[in-house]
């Protein structure tokens, strides 16, 4: 986006404002730019200049150059042809120092004693005769023939001297190169501090001095340290890197060694003998440092830019990033800034903690040992086999082909191999078990993350977002050049989300932090840098993380998708292209000398060539290294911090394909063998040893051509799978022209096979080592050893020792038990060297082996109370050596653990070997101190803790050999090592012969048993007293009876409820009184303990009445009841019952329909003022004081009070209670307007049940009504209303003027009734009504296919109709209740009445047979009331059977709708959601305890403060609509915008929080209850109420949508609704505030939308809330598919769009646009393929309809002449040469700047083609219409429409033509001059001046808009605009003309239409809003400020005559401005035949 863009942007969206324009000038004219305002961004600042100068002027080390100076000026030339390296002077040198005993030298106190160096193959030794006891003569150390060593000596008298030979020496040799081991930390420091002491500068005498990291380097002479090499290059393990490990390593002879405490005596006793051993460490250094450090660093040199010392010491990121650096400089890439990561990083709101890549997988599989010559067990998959089998030829054919490159007819045998291949793998498929020898290979990717980025393209650069492509110039439809790959991201975050987040911020915002320094001032959180602050929050971000979560983090693992853009420069991948390729180069090559000195050592050539020979195959192997040090690190470097081409998600794609890649290839080795471990980039496994291995193909030229079929096989598959067929190169920069290949380097390569391979495994049960194996060769060398402690520091020795021993005995023996007993012997053997303690072993030797040794990495000081064994043990060593030894870093902890003192942990048990060596005193004293005891004898093995050096070494025995033995079945092998616990155990399991079953296996799952819910809830069901009855043989009726009478009663109290069925408790049978008594009285003692209690529970429900032995129908009809009201119960409709404060409920109970009463209480919410009550008290009345109550209005809730009295007090008292709730402590009463049938809706739902626990409930129940807290709601077992069937009693009523007509059916019934009431006899009896139904229904049946098409009822096949034509309503009424009685006798079923009648109400208080049955009304059709005058008859009879038929969906609807919203049928008034919304809305809100603001009318209940508001109706929100007119070249999309106002509700939130607000947004209320003296707090309580409401509608929003989104069609109608429900006064619980709250913000998020749209560079040219219309930068529609479809994507993806939603209605390529309702252009709606592309021209312009009719062509057909013109314009013809225009215009390509800017001088666009022509036309127009308007019949052609926004100004016909085409010119700003040109010649034909009022244009049309109408269907908003909509225009209007009869006007009936449903909007609801806006207008005018004429000020006071000033005062609001308005209000509702609103407006003109 460029500055241009910019600022066009930020003119549009301030046109029209009114920046406070006299400041501004001022305020620029003061302020001084700050220089950096203007950069956007600097780069390349911060590359070093060394590095610049290399990389820019091409020069490297290591190379030759021709240099030339000429006048000064210097040139250097690479002289490619030389290779052959200079040879530098060459210096390496080492020191020894004296020291003191234990202890590291210390440079203050210890001097140098020798200094050995040696110059390019010569020895020099110097020596300080003050330590030295003799002089040394000269003597040669030669460890290996090759490394030659002649020394000579320097005996110096003193330090001093020796320094100064030293130093004489370097300057005499002048070295190019120094060379030291870890001189760097030692040598040099060292020197350099003994020098200072001796008084001499080291700088000064050789120029060595240390740098800032470290470094000692100096400007003439390269320091080398050798120590740096060894740990970054050598690839050796962590724990051999001293010089001695590495000397045996690299240079393969083992260096003498002497031990340091020794060094100093030796320098007194055997001098000689010192100084041969000080040599061996110079040696070695110069010899490892030729042979190895110089040729590698040097050949890196040649392609790194930097100096030796940087390619030596730097990293291999940085020494990556110059490489890159050098690429990038070659291919004119600006170098990229160092990545910073930034300090807070968020997921979905919460704080991130880290986020990474999930890195490559490592696993080990099994463990054991796996040897070749011992058989495994193998299980082959013969389906895998099958599948080798088929795709073999595939892959032969692959590996001949593709991997070597060679043509299928050179092969000579390749049908022979094949067979062979063949005939193995069929052997295999055939015994797929098989035990047998196994093959063990490696299978390993060759350089797998290189060539994964070769491969894929993968580059920093490339990872791009669709941001990126669909900004992009190859974006069509159909493109491949984005490769999309997945990757895996894993994030930790804090668990706490955004809105806690800036609650920690804000609350840290106010606190005070200490200064920078211990004294300066405190700081507050703003002065504090950006990183402290982002440290602070997340700290206690951390805390509260930890208190509310009780966690500090998770983590989230995502697979996320990236895109590789595969037309990105690609220097990255071709860098690591060049360097894969050098690398194999190298390694061919040095195969190639390998062979060469082989050669030559057979042909006996001098030890010269051969040495040279050797030098070759060493340079070419540091290369390969070198080269594959960088590689790998080309993949590492992506994610280094700071790293210029940084990307995670580059890194995550490389890793994730890598572990996939691996992955693949395990899953089909686990199918032919087994896989035993896999790494990053391989796998190591066994096959079958049948299995096909190493072939080989003859080629015809006689060479052979090898294969490995495992290999093979392998690749062949990730070819398949891995390939990238996209991989596009640029083959013609000039027209950017694309080529596109597959493309995949990613190769298996095959080792092995091996020997054997041990892989140990953990101690931990089903958990194993990962990269830990050891494998061997063939003959029996170690090929591979990782990860096994050998190589690790610190471990014990002895356990080193047994490891090295123990791997050879590994390959003895010739089955698995001789391996392991062979294996054991040494364990045994080592096991007895600890159980002997060590008696065969001398003190040293055993302190040797098992002492440990630890370096501390940081000073004793700095662990603090950590604990270790280490620190231990350097306090005990400062104890007895002095705290000096300790106060370094890199102390050297030598020690044992001792035994003593018992129990207390190893850390506090080490001991330091160095006091063994102490005198004896010394050693005692410390013993006992260290270990609390008696040290006795002091002999090692006394204090020696044996048991813990036992367990040591038994844990790696058990790793190496037991317990894999275990796993590979195989009895312990030594089993003084017992296998851990677990192990023990699954051996047992295993040997076990009565085998125990496991206690888990009897509990299987079964499927459950329904159980009966009432059975559940322990009701009993079955009559109790006859219980037993038909189970016992002999009924026992007379004693049940006796025990009855005889049983004392005791108080009720509640028992818990009796067992589920109480025959259960009983045994099955009933013994027999005469054999067993004593089993029979046993039996009837249980049987009366359940009756008891059966009993009990029957007085707790009927309450306390004594029983008689008489009361036998009492008792039956208890039982009865109880047995009924047991099951849930299905509430069909609560209405209002007879008397105050019950409510009548139809309740659904078994089968029956029952009518209970239920009494409600009246619940009214008093809140006070203060804490007094008022002394008011009315009997009856329950207060409770109730917290935490959100009031409605918002006010405070602090003292509010739940009154609850019955409804008859509430009315009787009535009195009582106004004056308690007019008193003046009372604030407001609340919750009055509830009724009492909704308040039981809302507390029952549809099902509810009886609460038992209540005494006497069911009885009071029954007689007196159940109270309403007796009754609760149970969520239902089956869908309410699906288990049983109902009957229905449909009632069909239509009044049309005098006639009535009324028809029942009940459809279980085939008879119906149908009663005519008319007053005259009628003429005509009813058509046969039968016939129609029998018609209707078979047609009915036909378009659902024959199935029924709804199930709630069956229809009848033929129904007969009896009809009764009636004279009176009494009589009518008689025959329909008649009707009704005899069908409610007749029917078995539960019956319901569904009533379709326009007065539902007064039928059923016409008809009081109606009031005891439930009654659905249903929604009545207005068109049955038009009833046609003649043949009324047949009309009504197909309408009434048409309703009938449409019954069962209505019921099916209704019942679905009642299910969703848990309210009971009958109680939907109508079909609208809208009310369930209210009831669903109540319910959330009393939950979150929001007290109710539920009323009938439009005002909410505030407790009366509604009615104090007046001004509501001046509040309306309009959505911001920008209007940009002018022409548009580049393609324009126009959207439809949908769920707004949804999506705004479900993202309040977040919108927000892009604003930063409050997360309700309501910053300021909108004017309201003023009638309060305190307004501040009603602003708080504004927002209070808000947030509880909102917070309520938003999750109960977010539930449906949730559940819409996964498909529930009921949830899905709710979201839809909703928006009426906000909108619609007629909402019980429509809140004015509410629906203003989401006016704003959907306005809100429009706003946003818009700068969403900004922000991703597009231009707004129009915008509404249901319409978008956007400019992009693309010029033609093709281009613009695939930005557009991201545009959408992207806006979408924004949480605070989520659920918005977007389509493309039109695709513009070119565009007029003057405004919502003029415009044309070329557009499509759809793009397809550029050929078959098709542009339409669209042309809507409302100006054109006023024109006369006989104009109105004319002036399309002009603009359309305009619009091809222009259009073509954009396109001029092809260029010749073919070649593509660039598809995309820069936003300041001369095409659109013009359209930016006018035009300065005219052009010729216009001229010929369009001007002439016109010009022509008009002035014949003209002629034409002087002379037709003289003729009576012609002129009324030329007179112009009326429409309903005429403003009747318009006068001359042609000249509004003229007026209205060149207001379509005028829009262009490309042709301004040429256009005013035109208009002014045309103009000129009329005899109007250009810039005259007449000549000026003037919308014609009125425009009255209503804004955002829902649909009543489909609920989608529309704007709509009487005036201007042409959908709304009849066509016919357009054509009336405006004869001299206007008196006569016809009306329009106004028919608008919804665009998406075509539902039809209601008329009298449009006239009601206009009506509204009508009176709007008025109280705007009534309530006006009256301002003054002459300042402006408002006036204030209502007394002033005079403004302060002395100005009169004068009106705000124009009467003139008014009357207009009202007028157009006027002409609309005249041209639509609105009375009403023509009327009031009328009246109203005449009052204003």
């Amino acid at each position: 986006m460029n500055a241009m863009d910019t600022y066009a942007e930020v003119a549009t969206a301030n046109a029209g404002m009114d920046l406070f324009d006299d400041d501004f000038d001022q305020a620029n004219k003061a302020s001084i730019f700050d220089a950096s305002d203007f950069i956007v961004d600097i780069r390349e600042y911060d590359v070093p200049y060394h590095v610049r100068v290399a990389i820019d002027k091409d020069i490297r080390i290591g190379k030759w150059y021709t240099v030339e100076a000429k006048h000064g000026h210097i040139t250097l030339t690479c002289i490619e042809e030389r290779l052959q390296r200079a040879d530098p002077v060459i210096l390496a040198f080492d020191i020894e120092t004296c020291k003191a005993p234990l202890k590291f030298p210390d440079a203050a106190v210890d001097q140098i004693m020798m200094i050995s160096y040696m110059i390019d193959g010569q020895g020099f030794l110097i020596t300080n005769r003050e330590i030295v006891s003799e002089d040394i003569a000269d003597f040669e150390y030669t460890p290996k023939p090759e490394y030659e060593g002649p020394f000579l000596i320097f005996n110096e008298p003193d330090e001093r001297a020796l320094l100064e030979r030293f130093f004489d020496c370097i300057k005499e040799a002048r070295p190019t190169i120094i060379v030291t081991y870890n001189g760097d930390f030692f040598d040099w420091p060292y020197v350099e501090a003994r020098a200072s002491i001796q008084g001499i500068d080291m700088y000064q005498e050789i120029g060595f001095r240390k740098n800032s990291e470290d470094i000692y380097q100096s400007n003439y002479c390269a320091h080398m340290d050798a120590f740096a090499w060894v740990n970054r290059d050598s690839y050796l393990p962590q724990g051999s890197r001293g010089l001695k490990a590495v000397t045996v390593a690299k240079l393969g002879y083992d260096p003498d060694e002497l031990d340091p405490e020794l060094m100093t005596p030796y320098a007194q006793e055997r001098p000689q003998t010192l100084a041969e051993y000080s040599v061996s460490d110079a040696v070695a250094t110069y010899y490892l440092y030729m042979k190895y450090v110089h040729p590698f660093i040097f050949s890196l040199c040649t392609i790194i830019p930097l100096g030796p010392d940087d390619v030596l010491r730097k990293g291999t990121g940085t020494l990556c990033e110059m490489l890159l650096m050098v690429q990038a400089y070659q291919k004119e890439i600006v170098l990229p800034n160092k990545h910073q990561a930034p300090r807070e990083s968020f997921w979905e709101g919460h704080l991130l903690e880290s986020e990474t890549y999930v890195g490559g997988h490592v696993e080990s599989i099994e463990c054991g040992v796996f040897r070749a010559d011992i058989p495994c067990n193998f299980a082959v998959d013969p389906a895998a086999i099958e599948e080798l089998i088929k795709e073999l030829d595939n892959a032969l054919k692959f590996s001949i082909t593709v991997e070597e490159k060679k043509s299928m007819d050179d092969i000579e045998n390749y049908e022979e191999v094949k067979a062979q291949i063949l005939e193995r793998l069929i052997q295999l498929k055939e015994t797929p078990n098989r035990k047998e020898k196994p093959l063990i290979y490696h299978l390993d990717v060759a350089s797998m993350y290189p060539n994964i980025m070769t491969t894929n393209r993968l580059q920093p650069d490339s990872m791009i977002e669709e941001a990126d492509c669909a900004a992009c110039d190859f974006n069509r439809p159909g493109k491949t050049c984005d490769r999309r790959l997945p990757w895996s991201w894993r994030g930790e975050y804090l668990p706490a989300k955004r809105d806690e987040y800036n609650m920690i911020r804000h609350a840290l915002e106010s606190e005070k932090f200490p200064g920078k320094y211990a004294n300066s001032l405190a700081r507050s959180f703003q002065d504090l840098s950006l990183d402290e602050q982002s440290v602070l929050v997340k700290k206690r971000l951390q805390d509260y993380s930890k208190k509310i979560y009780h966690k500090i983090h998770e983590a989230k693992t995502i697979e996320k998708e990236a895109i590789i853009c595969q037309r990105e420069n690609p220097f990255y991948v071709d860098t690591v292209k060049d360097f894969r390729d050098r690398r194999y180069d190298f390694k061919g090559k040095q195969k190639v000398w390998k062979g060469k000195t082989e050669d030559l050592k057979k042909a006996g050539a001098s030890a010269a060539e051969v040495d040279d020979a050797k030098k070759m195959i060493i340079l070419f192997d540091s290369l390969q290294l070198a080269h594959k040090v960088i590689l790998n690190s080309f993949y590492g470097y992506v994610m280094r911090k700071g790293s210029r081409w940084y990307s995670m998600e580059m890194a995550g794609v490389t890793c994730l394909t890598g572990a996939r890649i691996i992955q693949m290839a395990r899953q089909l080795v686990e199918r032919i063998g087994r896989p035993l471990e896999l790494d990053t980039d391989g796998i190591w496994c066994i096959l079958p040893a049948t299995f096909p291995e190493n072939f080989a193909f003859k080629l015809k030229n006689g060479k052979k051509l090898a294969i490995s079929y495992p290999c093979v096989m392998l690749n062949h598959r990730v070819h398949d799978g891995f390939t990238n067929h996209q991989y596009q190169e640029l083959v013609d920069p000039q027209n950017f022209r694309y080529e596109t290949h597959s493309d995949n380097t990613i190769f298996f390569e095959v080792d092995g096979p091996y020997r054997a391979m041990i892989l140990p495994t953990s101690k931990e049960e089903d958990k194993n080592l990962k990269k830990r194996y050891a494998v061997f060769n063939h003959d029996g060398t170690l090929a591979e050893l990782k990860g096994f402690e050998v190589k690790r520091r610190g471990e014990l020795k002895l356990i080193k020792i047994f490891q090295t021993q123990i791997f050879k005995f590994f390959l003895e023996g010739t089955t698995l038990e001789e391996t392991y007993g062979a294996v054991a012997k040494v364990a045994n053997r080592w096991l007895d060297v600890l159980d002997s303690h060590g008696s065969t072993l001398a003190d040293e030797e055993l302190i040797d082996l098992i002492c440990e040794n630890k370096s501390m990495a940081k000073t004793l000081e700095e662990y603090g109370a950590q604990k270790s064994t280490a620190i231990t043990t350097a306090k005990r060593l400062a104890e007895f050596l002095g705290e000096q030894m300790v106060k370094d870093k890199g102390l050297n902890c030598k020690y044992i653990i001792s035994s003593r003192p018992r129990n207390s942990p190893v850390t506090e048990r080490a001991i330091p070997v160095a006091i063994f060596s102490a005198e004896e005193s010394v050693k005692k004293h410390y013993l006992r101190k260290w270990m609390k005891d008696d040290p006795g004898d002091m002999d090692p093995r006394t204090v020696i803790d044996w048991n813990y050096y036992l367990e040591r070494l038994g844990s790696v025995i058990q790793k190496l050999i037991t317990i894999p033995a275990a796993l590979q079945k195989i009895r312990n092998p030594v089993p003084r090592v017992a296998h851990p616990d677990w192990l023990e155990r699954r051996i047992r399991i295993k040997d076990d012969v009565f085998k125990q079953k496991k206690m888990t296996d009897m509990f299987q799952k079964k499927p459950l048993e329904d159980v009966d819910l009432n059975a559940a809830n322990g009701r009993i069901v079955g009559d109790l007293e006859d219980f037993g009855s038909s189970s016992l043989t002999v009924p026992k009726r007379a004693i049940v009876s006796r025990v009855h009478s005889s049983q004392k009663r005791k108080a009720a109290e509640v028992e818990p409820a009796a067992p589920i069925n109480p025959y259960d408790s009983l045994p099955p049978n009933m013994p027999s009184i005469t054999e067993d008594y004593e089993g029979w009285l046993q039996y009837q003692k249980k049987k009366w303990k359940i009756q008891k209690q059966a009993r009990k529970r029957r007085r707790q429900l009927f309450g306390e009445k004594r029983v008689d032995n008489t009361d036998a129908i009492g008792n039956m009809f208890r039982n009865q009841s109880e047995l009924m009201y047991n099951s849930t119960w299905q509430i069909l409709q609560l209405c209002e019952g007879e008397s105050p404060g019950e409510v009548k409920a139809f309740v659904l109970i078994d089968q029956k329909v029952h009518q209970l009463k239920v009494v409600v209480p009246r619940q009214v919410f008093l809140n006070l003022k203060g804490d007094d009550l008022p002394d008011v008290s009315v009997d009856g009345v329950e207060a409770e004081k109730v917290v935490n109550y959100t009031l409605p209005n918002g006010h405070p809730s602090v003292h509010l009070f739940k009154l609850s009295m019955p409804e008859h007090v509430y009315i009787k008292d009535a009195d009582k209670l106004a004056a308690l709730f007019n008193h003046s402590s009372v604030e407001g009463v609340y919750e009055t307007q509830v009724p009492l049938d909704i308040r039981a809706v809302l507390e029952l739902g549809s099902t509810c049940t009886f609460d038992e626990k209540q005494a006497g409930v069911l009885g009071k129940g029954m007689t007196h009504g159940f109270d309403l807290s007796a009754l609760h709601y149970v969520p239902p077992k089956q869908p309410y209303l699906s288990s049983s069937p109902m009957s229905y009693l449909y009632l069909y009523h239509v009044i049309a003027g005098e006639r009535q007509i009324f028809a029942l059916f009940s459809t279980s019934k085939k008879e119906a009734q149908i009663v005519v009431l008319n007053r005259s006899r009628a003429d005509q009896g009813m058509p046969n009504v039968d016939r129609i139904y029998q018609d209707m229904y078979a047609k009915k049946l036909e378009e659902s296919n024959g199935e029924p098409w709804q199930d709630v009822l069956e229809y009848q096949e033929g129904i007969h109709f009896k009809t009764v034509n009636v004279t009176t309503k009494k009589r009518a009424l008689q025959e329909v209740g008649d009707a009704i009685k005899k069908i409610q006798k007749e029917e078995t079923n539960p019956l319901m009445v569904v009533i379709q009648s326009q007065q539902p109400r007064l039928l059923r208080h016409d008809l009081p047979i109606l009031q005891d049955l439930p009654m659905l009304p249903l929604k009545s059709d207005e068109d049955d009331k038009r009833l046609p005058p003649l043949g009324w008859q047949s009309f009504v009879a197909k309408r009434l059977v048409g309703h009938y038929l449409d019954l069962g969906s209505w019921i099916t609807h209704l019942i679905e709708l009642s299910r969703y919203g848990n309210v009971p049928l009958c109680n939907l008034e109508k079909d609208d959601p809208r009310f369930l919304i209210d009831i669903s809305y109540a319910r959330r809100l009393q939950k979150e305890k929001v007290v109710l603001w539920w009323s009938a009318n439009p005002r909410p209940d505030h407790a009366g403060y509604e009615k104090d508001d007046i001004l509501a109706a001046m509040e309306t929100v309009d959505m911001p609509s920008v209007n940009n007119p002018g022409t548009y070249s580049s393609v324009c999309i126009d959207l439809s915008v949908k769920n707004l106002a949804i999506n705004t509700i479900l993202c309040s939130a977040v919108l927000n929080d892009a604003e930063g607000a409050d997360s309700m947004g309501l910053s300021i209320p909108p004017p309201g209850e003023e009638g309060i003296d305190d307004i501040s707090h009603v602003v708080s309580g504004e927002n209070t109420f808000a947030q509880a409401g909102i917070m309520a509608l938003r999750e109960m929003v977010r539930a449906w949508w949730e559940e819409a989104c996964r498909g529930g069609g009921m949830a899905d109608v709710m979201v839809q609704h909703l928006v009426r429900w906000i909108e619609n006064p007629g909402s019980f619980l429509y809140d004015k505030s509410l629906h203003y709250y989401v006016q704003m913000m959907s306005r809100k998020a429009l706003q946003q939308l818009m700068s969403e749209f900004r922000r991703v560079g597009s231009h707004v040219v129009y915008a509404s809330a249901n319409r978008l219309l956007l400019q992009t930068t693309k010029a033609e529609v093709g281009n613009a598919y695939a930005y557009s479809q991201y545009i959408l994507k992207t806006v979408n993806a924004k949480p605070s769009f989520n659920f918005l939603d977007l389509s493309i209605t039109e695709y513009w390529d070119y565009l007029i646009w003057y405004d919502e309702f003029n415009y044309g252009g070329k557009g499509c709606a759809e793009v397809v393929e550029v050929e078959n592309q098709t542009l339409n021209t669209i042309m809507e312009w409302q100006i054109g309809t006023f024109l006369p009719r006989i104009l109105q062509p004319m002036f399309n057909d002009w603009v359309v002449e305009y619009i091809n013109l222009m259009h073509a314009r954009k396109r001029p013809s092809e260029t010749s040469s073919g070649a593509p225009r660039p598809t995309q215009l820069p936003i300041h390509a001369s095409i659109f700047a013009s359209e930016k800017d006018d035009q300065t001088t005219p052009g010729h666009v216009l001229a010929k083609s369009f001007s002439k022509p016109l010009a022509k036309q008009i002035k014949a127009l003209i002629k034409r219409q002087r002379t037709e308007a003289m003729h009576e019949d012609l002129a009324a052609d030329w007179s112009f429409p009326i429409l309903p926004g005429s403003s009747g100004s318009l006068q001359n016909p042609v000249l509004q033509l003229v007026k209205s085409i060149m207001q379509v010119l005028s829009l262009d700003k490309t042709i301004t001059l040429e256009a005013r040109l035109l208009r002014k010649e045309l103009l000129h034909l009329f005899e109007i001046r250009e810039f005259s009022a007449e000549g000026a244009f003037a919308n014609p049309s009125n425009s009255l808009a209503i804004k955002q109408l829902s649909c009543p269907e489909c609920c989608l908003p529309r704007d709509i605009d009487l005036c201007r909509d042409s959908d709304i225009i009849p066509t016919s209007a357009s054509s009336t003309s405006s004869t001299t009869t206007t008196t006569t006007t016809t009306t329009h009936p106004l028919t608008i239409h919804c665009h998406n449903c075509t539902a039809l909007f209601d008329r009298l609801l449009i006239e009601e809003r206009l009506l509204a806006e009508v009176q709007k207008l008025i109280l705007q005018w009534t309530t006006q400020d009256l301002k003054c004429g002459k300042c402006g000020r408002i006036r204030q006071n209502e007394f002033m005559e005079h403004c302060s000033c002395a100005g009169e005062w004068g009106v705000s609001v124009k009467r003139e401005e008014v009357v207009k308005l009202l007028k157009v209000y006027g002409g609309v509702g005249r041209f639509y035949g609105m009375r009403m609103l023509e009327d009031v407006v009328g009246g109203v003109v005449d009052g204003v």
